[in-house]
């Protein structure tokens, strides 16, 4: 659900997202994936221009202290391919049934969802589980792909790592996250994350690391696309790890980019969302954009 708030704009209930920052970026796909999986985008060896996007998960627009999901969004050039993340590695819903409810709760205002998850337990313990009472810097979080999406003929996730690039060019992973949890400024400022996303950003780089996590194709797996509330048992996976790098150098917040739709069904995708949740989230997308075209 792509929209960016402006300023005096009254939002759609549901359909609104809080951008934090767009960037210009360099994808570069690894040279040592194996035959197998080379498809789409993975073999594609030269670097790639990107459109990135950090913001929250669609819902009301809020002050920052609040706990939200976090998103990261890509869109790879000339390819117009999508990829679209959350800091969380499921999505609260195993079932296409439990999603439309939430949704057509959602349509209904955000008071509507209080009892739904009171009525759904295992829902809403997987929505509070995975919200951080106090989030980390933006560049510094680890995002996951919404579901699963085709590769080939396998189903595959992307999970982003973030790492440090230092003064001579060279990268490091983050072992550990440090996070400056007593600056007050986190809770007096509503914009926050974004404020130092984007003053970090004109004078660092900023660069993520992708695994690459490939279910088994066979028909007992098919379960697990169409459950995003779980993870994939590691006995029916493989996973390639540093299948490619997001390079951000130091630049200004690119604002013209914030209006840009990052639906991974848009353009000319080489990797398609599967499942029936991710299908019934694809009309969703459209009407957030509509919803965008409106709002002028």
């Amino acid at each position: 659900m792509m929209t960016s708030p402006r300023s005096g704009a009254k939002p759609h209930r549901g359909f609104h997202l809080k951008t934090h920052g767009s960037f210009e970026g360099i994808w570069t796909t690894s040279k040592h994936i194996p035959p197998e999986l080379r498809h789409g985008i993975f073999d594609v060896l030269e670097p790639l221009a990107a459109k990135v996007r950090f913001s929250n998960a669609p819902g009301s627009v809020q002050r920052d202290c609040v706990p939200t999901a976090r998103g990261l969004s890509l869109k790879l050039l000339p390819f117009d391919q999508n990829f679209t993340f959350v800091d969380a590695p499921c999505f609260p819903f195993n079932s296409l049934e439990l999603f439309v409810q939430f949704v057509k709760c959602l349509a209904k205002g955000s008071a509507n969802v209080i009892p739904f998850l009171v009525n759904h337990p295992q829902v809403a313990w997987l929505f509070v589980s995975q919200l951080k009472p106090i989030a980390d810097h933006l560049w510094r979080l680890k995002y996951f792909t919404v579901g699963s999406v085709t590769l080939g003929d396998k189903a595959a996730k992307l999970i982003a790592r973030p790492s440090i690039v230092n003064a001579d060019g060279s990268s490091e992973k983050l072992n550990k996250s440090v996070l400056d949890s007593c600056n007050p400024s986190y809770f007096l400022k509503p914009n926050f994350l974004g404020d130092e996303l984007r003053g970090y950003v004109e004078d660092h780089s900023v660069q993520f690391s992708f695994d690459l996590e490939v279910l088994h194709n066979t028909s007992e797996n098919q379960v697990f696309v169409e459950d995003l509330s779980k993870t994939w048992p590691p006995e029916q996976t493989f996973v390639l790890k540093d299948c490619a790098s997001l390079l951000i150098q130091p630049q200004r917040h690119q604002q013209e980019l914030d209006q840009l739709s990052y639906s991974p069904w848009e353009g000319r995708p080489l990797h398609v969302p599967l499942g029936a949740i991710m299908n019934a989230r694809k009309e969703i997308y459209q009407r957030a954009k509509l919803l965008r075209s409106q709002q002028g």
